[in-house]
């Protein structure tokens, strides 16, 4: 009877419920919107705590569960899309708790290779020429929540993986939001991350640090003054269309209060070592933990909106000119930290895709389990338009009437051939 239930069909394998998608999935803004196939609809591409790549895509009237990749290493946190080698088809950028970074293939879904034994969390993950010699890196971002610094900066050759140069800020331990810019217009790509410093009680330290390289050496160029929390996601654009690029950060830690900013660089004077960036704007406090963030004109007014979710879970949008709150949702669920922004549905109209859900990891009694969804919401009317996840009793139910039936059908078997045996005995009994 076991091998028969061994046998069962998973009925509920492409289902999109609570265990697809997994727990806390996408955190960190390890949630993206691409056409990773090129079949013209989008994908959605996250990973999950247990270490699983997984994909959903768009099926023209649903969404579909497609890829389940894994496990690979626990805490699948670092997912970036790009493509790395210009062949027009990109590839998959996958960086676990374990300290592996692995790049696949997104056509087949093979990897490529696969670089292992770095520093714990590879979360924070970038491409682009960060070290100024005319090629691309990728370049990833480590460490984890210790009372000392601990965070690494490696590049990458996006070609086969070799490491090309690596550094120890000295004041990171959690470096989960990279970007690659130049932010202060010398001509010169800049390194710009986030990150964490100590696990102590709130407020835990945080920092906006601004690097270049050149060759091999590197300079820190600028360094905020403690923002208070861990900085776990960054984005520089033009948000507020004044032709100058700003660097717009989120930070917060644990149950403590938690906040977005807004720096630009000023050569007539800021704040931060030196004082060279202007904090152009802080918010109300949004935290705790507001670590989901993306940016995009989601209601096509011509003015960007900055999205942000918070470990609560609410998601917040802020005016990217004015900096004022356009809307604050109802309660969706606790630690809704990722955050991405796109036409998922081929509407023409940008929704927000949220991903929540907590986990409880060995020892870590700082973000217990809640059930995962993945929200997603008209960027327009803010209405929640399919909430992926949640309990698939539907498909329970089946296998367990294809569970029963099996049962009556092996006792059905049983019995006949039981009462078939005594036929015979009594036949051969009045034989003799």
């Amino acid at each position: 009877m076991l091998c028969i239930l061994f046998l069962l069909p998973n009925v509920s394998a492409m289902i999109i419920d609570e265990t697809y998608l997994g727990s806390s999935p996408g955190r960190f803004n390890s949630i993206k919107i691409s056409d990773i196939d090129k079949d013209g609809n989008q994908d959605l591409v996250f990973g999950n705590y247990e270490g699983y790549l997984n994909t959903i895509r768009w099926a023209g009237s649903e969404y579909r569960a497609d890829k389940h990749i894994g496990p690979l290493g626990q805490r699948l946190w670092g997912i970036e899309i790009f493509d790395i080698d210009q062949d027009g088809n990109k590839e998959i950028l996958a960086g676990d708790g374990d300290g592996t970074l692995r790049v696949f293939d997104s056509q087949n879904f093979e990897i490529r290779y696969e670089i292992k034994d770095l520093v714990r969390d590879v979360h924070g993950l970038a491409f682009g020429d960060a070290d100024n010699d005319g090629q691309n890196e990728i370049v990833a971002g480590t460490g984890y929540k210790m009372d000392h610094p601990w965070g690494m900066i490696y590049l990458f050759s996006p070609i086969n993986g070799e490491l090309e140069y690596s550094f120890l800020p000295g004041n990171a331990s959690r470096i989960r939001a990279i970007e690659i810019a130049d932010i202060d217009g010398d001509t010169y790509n800049e390194l710009v991350i986030g990150t964490g410093v100590s696990l102590g009680e709130t407020p835990g330290e945080g920092y906006i640090c601004i690097y270049q390289i050149n060759g091999l050496n590197y300079t820190r160029e600028w360094i905020s003054e403690d923002l208070d929390g861990d900085v776990v996601s960054l984005e520089i654009l033009d948000v507020d269309g004044d032709g100058k690029l700003e660097i717009v950060a989120s930070n917060g830690y644990r149950e403590g209060p938690g906040f977005a900013f807004i720096f630009r660089y000023s050569e007539m004077g800021g704040e931060g070592d030196p004082p060279i960036f202007e904090k152009v704007w802080e918010s109300e406090n949004i935290g705790p933990k507001p670590y989901g963030l993306d940016i995009d004109d989601i209601d096509s007014d011509g003015i960007n909106e900055i999205v942000i979710g918070n470990r609560a879970g609410y998601i917040w949008i802020f005016d990217g000119s004015t900096n004022e709150v356009e809307w604050k949702s109802p309660l969706l669920g606790s630690d809704l930290l990722g955050i991405t922004l796109g036409d998922v549905d081929g509407d023409g109209q940008i929704e927000i895709v949220a991903a929540q859900g907590g986990y409880q990891g060995k020892s870590d009694f700082t973000s217990a389990y809640t059930a995962p969804h993945i929200y997603i919401l008209d960027g327009t009317k803010h209405v929640v338009e399919y909430a992926l996840g949640g309990r698939d009793y539907t498909s329970w139910s089946l296998q367990i009437v294809i569970v029963i039936l099996l049962i009556m059908l092996l006792f059905g078997v049983n019995f006949y051939i039981s009462h078939k045996k005594k036929i015979n005995i009594v036949k051969e009994g009045k034989s003799r």
